[in-house]
């Protein structure tokens, strides 16, 4: 495969690849709100709404990457996307080790706010369906698609190709990524607001993570596994046994990955924290 022609190349195919992703995510989104508030229903009394609006956009972008890939690299593969097994491992502990704090913060609310309060919160957020045998498939599909999407695209395609320019303009770029990236995550341009919680953990953190690793795959995973606090929303409406029942796997989880990261570190096989190579 060929790589980017420079510096240059690189600026044209990101200001691009952005134009790109805003026109779709945001314009499904409107499209999506429009639609939903035209036939007077909700997205959580429309499951396909709810697919449609992170699967679509993933579809489109994806084919995006693999036009620009082409035009810009001459050629397209997986790999591009941080999709790889080199630093798989190393990621997906990390990942889930930081979705300890994601967990811990929930268990504090229910004990601020109480289990109904937190879980009527997650629900209204967390596209529950009936019937429960839906709402499982349902709900993982949308969360599988904002993980790639978020973070294999969104987030490893142009930090990838800013790994290749100089400090200087890698430095003023990283910071346009990171500003890029989290107004398409939390949807600012329709909430107006940012999550700090998303600000740190998702944005910052996972930035430095593709940056050393070079691997999105094991951010999804571990995202996903430990880390997102919306994948409650099945278990809050089944009940508190439930809930408690999942969040304390979720943290349990999390917390033989940070036991695995200490032993690695610990036991002098540090070769799993190395910097990666970038394609």
């Amino acid at each position: 495969m060929k790589h980017s022609k420079g510096t240059g190349s690189n600026r044209t195919q990101l200001v691009i690849f952005y134009i790109l992703m805003y026109v779709i995510f945001y314009g499904m989104l409107l499209a999506i709100s429009a639609l939903l508030s035209y036939m007077g229903v909700s997205i959580h009394s429309y499951p396909a709404a709810g697919l449609a609006l992170w699967g679509v956009p993933l579809l489109l972008s994806l084919a995006a990457c693999f036009v620009l890939s082409r035009k810009y690299e001459g050629g397209f593969s997986f790999s591009l996307l941080g999709l790889r097994r080199k630093g798989f491992l190393i990621t997906y502990l990390i990942s889930s080790a930081a979705g300890l704090a994601s967990m811990l913060m929930l268990l504090g609310e229910m004990k601020v706010e109480g289990f109904g309060a937190v879980a009527s919160s997650i629900m209204k957020a967390g596209l529950v369906y009936k019937p429960l045998y839906l709402a499982v498939p349902y709900t993982l599909a949308i969360f599988v698609s904002l993980g790639f999407l978020a973070y294999s695209i969104w987030m490893a395609y142009p930090l990838r190709l800013i790994s290749k320019n100089k400090q200087r303009n890698r430095r003023l770029m990283l910071i346009a990524i990171v500003i890029l990236w989290i107004v398409l995550f939390d949807q600012t341009l329709v909430t107006a607001q940012i999550e700090p919680v998303d600000l740190i953990i998702f944005d910052m953190l996972f930035v430095f993570l593709f940056l050393r690793f070079g691997n999105a795959y094991g951010l999804v995973a571990g995202y996903l596994v430990s880390g997102e606090w919306v994948l409650m929303a099945i278990p809050a409406s089944m009940g508190q046994s439930v809930f408690d029942y999942v969040l304390y796997i979720r943290m349990a989880i999390a917390i033989v990955s940070l036991a695995v990261l200490a032993f690695f570190y610990l036991s002098g096989k540090r070769g799993i924290f190395s910097k990666a190579e970038y394609l």
